[in-house]
């Protein structure tokens, strides 16, 4: 299969807070993050070129990066499902 539809997620962009919230769409989204840091992880163990450029890529594009001393999330996720983003 050459692509597949998630669904639609419906998002309202807060123009005092400056944030988009996710008003539908939640879980999918969750599950992408979550799909994502498998492929991350997965990159990261491989020894191909730019394998871990790639991995890199997700972390700073799609993912955000949660650290002792950084916190640049794309989304936040429940205290359950936060382990996904930590690097």
């Amino acid at each position: 299969m050459e692509s597949h539809f998630f669904g639609q997620i419906v998002v309202h962009n807060s123009i005092n807070e400056k944030k988009s919230f996710i008003i539908d769409g939640q879980q999918r989204m969750t599950t992408t993050i979550i799909l994502l840091s498998v492929f991350r992880k997965f990159f990261e163990s491989i020894n191909l070129e730019d394998s871990k450029e790639t991995a890199n890529d997700i972390t700073s594009k799609y993912i955000g990066r949660i650290t002792e001393t950084r916190e640049e999330q794309t989304l936040y996720l429940g205290e359950s499902d936060r382990i996904f983003l930590k690097m």
